[in-house]
């Protein structure tokens, strides 16, 4: 029949048979619909899960890797090339200006704590006078005795160094400048004493109890006794000082030395009201047997305008002397 095969296409489905089957009771035609076959829908069902299941192994399977791939390749403009190039060369020679500049730093520090240790040994004594009975450990602190070995001398200092300073602490370094420990070691000195003509500051050993240093648990009570400029230049100047001292707790001596000095006073390359102070300190026991020594580094800051420091008549008087009889009659002020 044309028009039943038109519309069975029309749907996308096979025709229907008829099938016969012989029942013994009745027999009676059976239409099936090959389209609706239940064992036929069952099997398209486990087709399409077999197909799922083989999708997704494909999909969690790794990719395989791609045949005749090309490598991949960074490609940059010349002017970002150019910059990045300028930046890597930038750095490189960053780095290498500071290993350079460490480096002249660390043979400067050794170069200057050599010249330091062998001024030292030069000008430093095997032994000195013993101190006298009210110095000794164990005796009640009552005062410092007014002894010098100063002279006449006056000694032209840098025009930076004159003034008051401070200092706060104080690092003690191994002979070739390596950091050991810091301690509290608050301070006042000063230098300078009279002006010349063309305002240039000197200094003249006088003598006199310094101001007490404050340690950690201790005063240090120091009197000065002789000191001397031994080289000056526009950046340092290098003082050899001797001292009397002794530490003093709950009003009882627990040390006392006589301590020959070599320090060197350093102008700050960055901060024109601060100095920077190094040497070599001798230590000499009670009995005049060096005891132990002892190179330090600290950082003192100025207090007051640099300038002479208190000048007094007798101090002007020997400046003139002294200027005059060493032929420096034009400095005289």
């Amino acid at each position: 029949m044309p028009e039943n095969e038109n519309w069975w296409s029309k749907q996308g489905t096979s025709e229907p048979t008829l099938s016969h089957t012989e029942n013994p009771s009745s027999s009676q035609e059976t239409v099936t619909d090959a389209g609706t076959n239940p064992e036929s829908e069952q099997m398209e069902n486990i087709d399409s899960d077999q197909q799922e299941q083989e999708d997704c192994v494909a999909e969690d399977s790794p990719a395989e890797p791609l045949q005749n791939a090309e490598p991949f390749t960074l490609v940059l403009s010349k002017p970002v090339a150019a910059i990045l190039a300028l930046v890597l060369c930038g750095a490189i020679f960053l780095v290498g200006l500071t290993m350079f500049t460490q480096s002249r730093k660390s043979s400067r520090d050794s170069q200057a704590a050599a010249i330091i240790n062998s001024a030292a040994d030069s000008l430093m004594p095997k032994s000195v006078a013993p101190l006298p009975d009210s110095m000794r450990v164990g005796a009640v602190y009552s005062g410092l005795p007014d002894t010098s070995d100063c002279t006449n001398d006056w000694y032209r200092i840098p025009d930076w160094l004159a003034g008051n300073w401070q200092q706060d602490s104080e690092t003690e370094v191994s002979a070739t400048g390596q950091p050991i420990k810091t301690e509290m070691a608050r301070e006042n000195f000063s230098w300078g004493q009279e002006q010349d003509r063309d305002h240039h500051c000197w200094i003249s050993c006088r003598g006199g109890i310094g101001a007490p240093v404050e340690k950690a648990n201790k005063i240090e009570h120091r009197r000065v006794t002789f000191y001397r400029v031994v080289a000056a230049s526009d950046k340092s100047c290098v003082i050899q000082i001797r001292a009397i001292s002794v530490d003093v707790a709950h009003g009882s001596i627990i040390s006392s030395y006589r301590i020959e000095s070599v320090m060197t006073f350093s102008r700050s390359p960055t901060d024109d009201s601060a100095i920077e102070v190094s040497g070599v300190r001798y230590f000499f026991d009670q009995n005049g047997k060096l005891d132990h020594s002892r190179r330090t580094i600290s950082r003192a800051t100025s207090v007051f305008s640099a300038g002479p420091n208190d000048p007094d008549r007798d101090g002007y008087d020997s400046f003139r002397a002294y200027l005059t009889s060493h032929g420096l009659a034009n400095l005289v002020p």
